[in-house]
């Protein structure tokens, strides 16, 4: 049996394959990034997790996630997860990494990731060859959850949301200053927090102030990611991540305007684990 795992900062999905019978297990965790868990956190949700597999039979490990991108996080990842998987071979890759090849096979492309935090770069010869430093969301994750998610507390707290928004705003949330402030500041997962809302943006699209605030934040990635690549124009576009699937409508038009023409469902998945476990098992 190969596990194939693609994890964000919010959630993890797993696929067990069995190579005999072809047969699939799909699992969901948390989210599982190498600067934010500690070796007992993971090793406790996995065994949860695994309880109905037989470990030691797992003979492959393919992990890609979030905070995964340079050999030293890869190296950590590998150290705690071979603790429980002690006769696997475990392989740890990036989620931009995973993304491309979920989307692209063996093709080149240009390759983003929109979900609670953002990314981008070039595919080819089965490697990014090509992406821009990944700020986090203090300094970056444009057009990301946490972008949004940042901008809409910022407009509540310093009082420049439209009457009509904020009435709805804090119809849905029982929360002040002080709490958003506690928990970005205290929080361990901050980005996770400010992403969660942009789940009332989409549901509240409906304001003109939320589609311009998904329309800027998109338009930030292109500018301040995008644009910036190599040859941008010359790769085929392909966007992973839950926030490009939530709003591909609104995606669509400013790739447009930036002279990208995509399918929304062609060119936009929420995950790429399927198209991942296609890149794995093709030639099992």
């Amino acid at each position: 049996m190969i596990v194939i795992a693609e994890s964000g900062s919010t959630k993890t999905d797993w696929c067990i394959y069995n190579t005999k019978t072809k047969m699939q297990n799909h699992l969901q965790t948390i989210g599982i990034n190498p600067y934010f868990i500690e070796e007992h956190e993971l090793i406790a949700c996995l065994k949860e997790a695994f309880i109905n597999f037989e470990i030691k039979h797992l003979k492959q490990f393919f992990f890609y996630g979030a905070g995964c991108a340079n050999s030293i996080m890869q190296k950590k990842l590998e150290g705690m997860l071979s603790k429980l998987f002690i006769n696997a071979e475990i392989k740890v890759e990036s989620d931009l990494l995973a993304a491309a090849r979920g989307c692209f096979g063996q093709r080149e492309g240009l390759i983003c990731i929109l979900g609670t935090g953002s990314n981008s770069g070039i595919f080819k010869n089965d490697s990014i060859i090509e992406t821009l430093p990944s700020l986090g969301y203090v300094f970056g994750d444009e057009g990301s959850g946490a972008f949004m998610g940042k901008v809409l507390l910022t407009d509540f707290m310093n009082n420049d949301m439209p009457k009509a928004v904020k009435i709805a705003f804090q119809k849905a949330y029982n929360i002040n200053i002080n709490h958003i402030l506690e928990q970005v500041y205290s929080n361990r997962f901050p980005n996770r927090y400010l992403a969660s809302f942009s789940q009332f943006i989409n549901d509240n699209l409906s304001f003109a102030y939320c589609r311009t605030l998904v329309n800027n934040a998109f338009d930030a990635f292109f500018e301040k990611r995008l644009l910036k690549h190599t040859d941008a124009h010359s790769y085929p576009l392909k966007f992973v991540g839950s926030v490009a699937f939530s709003f591909s409508s609104i995606l669509t038009k400013v790739a447009l305007q930036n002279n990208w023409e995509i399918d929304t469902e062609k060119d936009i998945v929420k995950s790429p684990l399927e198209g991942l476990i296609d890149y794995h098992t093709r030639s099992i």
